[in-house]
């Protein structure tokens, strides 16, 4: 049954991880919004590619320069989407990541300035207490 336990602990500290998502859920769905429309933008970028070379340029018709110069826009558009959407999610991503990493931080700095002077004599007291705190 040690496999059981050790689930449940993973479970739990698993739990406890994302707990320190809450108070920036807001930014992290912001955070993966802009980071799938980065991706979606990217793997259209070589079908549009695809469509200018195989549909455009193969038969030079009157509207083939209206169609090459519409396919030229779109192609900048997407660039435009995905490096915007990587400046965002770059960004706010590393900035919420250093927030919870100060709010984690701030919890063991709590948990070390709780403890009893003879709780610290032993370090694995102190990692029990701390993760018990946090």
């Amino acid at each position: 049954n040690g496999g059981y336990m050790k689930s449940q602990f993973t479970k739990k500290r698993l739990k406890k991880f994302l707990s320190y998502y809450r108070p920036y859920r807001n930014i992290f769905v912001m955070d993966m919004f802009f980071a799938a429309l980065s991706a979606i933008a990217t793997l259209l970028f070589p079908l549009l590619s695809g469509y200018i070379t195989g549909q455009v340029l193969s038969e030079w018709t009157g509207q083939t320069e209206k169609r090459l110069i519409l396919a030229g826009i779109g192609l900048l558009v997407l660039l435009i989407i995905r490096v915007t959407s990587n400046v965002i999610y770059a960004y706010f991503g590393h900035a919420m990541g250093a927030k919870m990493e100060a709010d984690m931080r701030a919890c063991i700095q709590s948990a070390l300035l709780n403890l009893r002077y003879e709780q610290t004599e032993s370090l694995k007291k102190f990692a029990y207490k701390s993760q018990k705190a946090c």
